[in-house]
């Protein structure tokens, strides 16, 4: 009897030991799924914020690039019409001293004649 006694008691603190150690992992797993649950959600949030940024990185990007590409046309524009006007004034310069050149001629023709 006493050993039959020992050996239920043996079972019984070996049997309450395994079913803590059961209800130990039970709990840690149940940890480690909230844990991996929330670095889920926390990756998830990381990377909507991440692409949130590089979609106002690449939205600036475009913005800078129309308006540097606005300001270069304006620039061939200005330098277009500086480029023709000063073209109109070496022009008009030339008539001008053509027509002096030739006054000149056609009065030193009639000195000679004259």
């Amino acid at each position: 009897m006493e050993i039959t006694s020992f050996v239920l008691g043996m079972l019984t603190i070996v049997a309450i030991i395994i079913i803590t150690a059961i209800v130990v992992g039970i709990v840690k797993i149940t940890q480690l799924k909230t844990k991996t649950k929330s670095l889920e959600e926390l990756c998830a949030a990381i990377e909507r914020d991440l692409r949130h940024e590089l979609d106002n990185v690449y939205n600036n990007m475009s913005r800078n690039d129309e308006e540097i590409r606005r300001i270069i046309e304006d620039t061939n524009r200005d330098i277009t019409m500086v480029e023709r006007t000063l073209l109109s004034q070496i022009d008009e310069n030339r008539k001008y001293i053509d027509s002096r050149i030739d006054k000149t001629l056609t009065n030193n023709k009639q000195i000679l004649k004259g």
